[in-house]
């Protein structure tokens, strides 16, 4: 039998940074006091100004849904980049959940450069203007890349601008 050997050269996890509230208990404290808020808050307004309650909660409950999803988008959402011997894996990990969004060959990897104004899949932490450009097969990625990171890419990879 054959055996696959991958050698790993460089990993490291990009996470968001917190700002206010630093840890994830405080975190759900609060997000579970929201909700108990807004539940209240909807049903005594409805109460005092005689809205109808479906319409109200409906209302609600959208919003809680809106804050909901950019929680998860900028909060608990972190990504993970591996620089095998041959390939660049892009990881994005959300509390103990792995999924694998990008894989792409060193060999094929045109651009690693500071990122301009360009449209690419959202697979960084933080701000735009600070992300790494990688571009391969006439794709884009922004990446959230610490200068060692970087480093060990432009070094493992053929072609760089």
């Amino acid at each position: 039998m054959d055996k696959v050997c991958i050698n790993l050269i460089h990993t490291e996890v990009s996470t968001p940074k917190r700002h206010f509230i630093r840890s994830d208990g405080a975190l759900y404290a609060i997000v579970l006091f929201c909700v108990f808020g807004i539940i209240f808050l909807g049903n005594r307004v409805g109460n005092s100004l005689g809205i109808s309650q479906g319409m109200l909660q409906l209302i609600l409950y959208a919003i809680l849904l809106v804050l909901a999803y950019l929680l998860y988008r900028f909060r608990l959402t972190a990504f993970r980049y591996t620089i095998t011997d041959e390939n660049l894996y892009i990881d994005k990990v959300t509390g103990s959940k792995e999924k694998n969004l990008f894989t792409l060959p060193l060999c094929d990897i045109a651009i690693v450069a500071p990122s301009p104004d360009v449209k690419a899949a959202r697979t960084y932490c933080g701000k735009r203007s600070a992300a790494l450009l990688i571009s391969c097969s006439h794709k884009h990625y922004l990446l959230s890349a610490t200068p060692t990171f970087k480093e060990k890419l432009i070094e493992h990879t053929t072609k760089v601008a």
